[in-house]
């Protein structure tokens, strides 16, 4: 069924979903949906970096992802893209473990994740890290670059200064920035 929504935007009612498509009219016409039954998602290939199985996810009783299978082979890049509100960034507090009401399985790099941080081993919390989008509430205003950097090498590698120095010099020339920046 094609409405037109609150906000303007066509809409598309299908049984169990509401989708708002700025070509809802174009696809509706030239497209016809078509359910297909559910079928368990085949086992990820072995050159898997990160692997989600049936991920839904919840905010109290609103679901916002619901049954998501995705592989990410080493060496690749994946971009999410979805409309605002459509559980991107759910997805990604998921994988890093800040979001705890999701269920299913998260797998990265053949080793199955715990749901947070605590349930998560070290070598986990080394592997999987969120780069925040807003760099005002990502970047603490009172240490200087080299600190904020300083921290994982110290608590994962335990590093001694003169190689975490060495680190964060090549890591600030890996990114174009001078070592003025640390």
């Amino acid at each position: 069924r094609l409405d037109v929504c609150r906000t303007g935007l066509p809409t598309v009612t299908l049984p169990d979903r509401l989708v708002r498509c700025v070509r809802a009219v174009e696809v509706a016409r030239t497209a016809e949906v078509v359910r297909t039954p559910a079928v368990p998602p085949a086992p990820a290939p072995a050159d898997t970096l990160l692997s989600l199985r049936g991920v839904s996810a919840r905010y109290g009783k609103h679901a916002v992802l619901e049954a998501i299978d995705l592989d990410v082979p080493h060496t690749h890049c994946v971009a999410l893209v979805g409309e605002s509100g459509s559980g991107k960034t759910t997805l990604a507090r998921c994988i890093v473990g800040l979001h705890h009401d999701w269920s299913g399985e998260i797998v990265c790099e053949g080793r199955a994740l715990g749901k947070g941080p605590r349930e998560r081993d070290e070598e986990d919390l080394r592997r999987i890290k969120y780069v925040f989008q807003n760099p005002y509430t990502s970047l603490n205003p009172r240490k200087t670059v080299e600190q904020i950097l300083e921290q994982p090498l110290d608590r994962f590698f335990r590093l001694g200064k003169s190689d975490r120095q060495d680190r964060i010099a090549r890591a600030l020339e890996d990114v174009s920035l001078g070592t003025e920046f640390a």
